[in-house]
């Protein structure tokens, strides 16, 4: 850190801590031109148009069916149920959306969903169809990710429900791992206005075709503990702050300290007393 501030990545000013203004990056030459080409060769298309095209190639529906498709009205009968449990829509409205299809056909297949893992590995046939373009490389090296919680409203009577404190409503929360390239790579149901670094680690650990080696997460999605963790478990715990500037470092009474870092130190760490607790905790 001391190494950091000298080469003025970390300012240390009145005994607080401060990041220095990110700088946007200048804006490659020829990029727009590229742009108006490439959208030119694609041309408009229509969100259904894009879903089934994918779906004919990676078989999302064939994934959660268990089977081949049997007709079409049964594949928008799946479409309908995955926007009714994917948005704040009801079952009605989407019915409303898609005239073909009746409410009763949509809640024929939300049982399709209550397995998690079937739906778990149709979104990884996603990121790995995904993935397999070129393009992707410009966005990420697939080795890092972010997370963060989305609140989506729900029934007050259902047991893991809490009133949002800025909506007050309420709500549950949506912790969602989004990889660099752009694929959302996992998500669990958590509750709100509670501690996330378990549900962070637990998103990285839990993957299995992704080699993670970076997390960033904000405040609520860490802890010292789970900055240990994410250490023992091979990958950085990279948490933005909230109130930066008025972190402090705990050392050791007796570690030395560089002169860089003496306005933000706190010697208040006794060896001797954390291992005698150590000790009598494991016994």
């Amino acid at each position: 850190m001391a190494e950091a501030v000298r080469a003025g990545a970390i300012v240390i000013e009145n005994g607080q801590l401060h990041l220095p203004t990110l700088v946007a990056e200048a804006t490659p030459a020829g990029l727009e031109a590229t742009e108006d080409r490439l959208f030119q060769q694609i041309g408009t298309v229509q969100l259904p148009e894009l879903i089934m095209e994918m779906d004919s190639q990676i078989r999302f529906s064939w994934t959660l069916l268990g089977r081949e498709l049997h007709s079409v009205s049964e594949l928008l009968a799946l479409y309908g149920g995955l926007l009714a449990q994917g948005t704040e829509l009801t079952v009605a409205e989407v019915a409303l959306m898609i005239p073909e299809i009746s409410e009763s056909a949509i809640h024929a297949v939300l049982p399709l969903f209550e397995d998690g893992r079937v739906l778990r590995q149709a979104n990884a046939n996603v990121v790995e169809f995904l993935r397999r373009h070129p393009v992707v490389r410009h966005w990420g090296e697939g080795t890092t990710a972010s997370a963060d919680a989305m609140s989506v409203d729900v029934s007050r009577h259902l047991w893991n429900a809490r009133v949002d404190p800025r909506r007050r409503t309420y709500g549950i929360g949506l912790y969602t791992h989004l990889l660099d390239l752009w694929g959302i790579i996992y998500d669990q149901p958590v509750v709100l206005n509670e501690r996330q670094a378990g549900v962070a680690i637990e998103g990285v650990v839990r993957q299995t075709s992704t080699l993670l080696q970076r997390l960033a997460v904000d405040t609520h999605g860490y802890t010292h503990l789970g900055m240990a963790v994410s250490k023992l478990v091979g990958f950085d715990l990279c948490p933005r702050l909230k109130n930066l500037r008025e972190r402090r470092l705990s050392v050791p009474r007796e570690m030395t300290v560089p002169d860089e870092l003496l306005p933000i130190m706190d010697r208040s760490l006794a060896l001797e007393t954390v291992k005698r607790g150590v000790i009598s905790s494991s016994a």
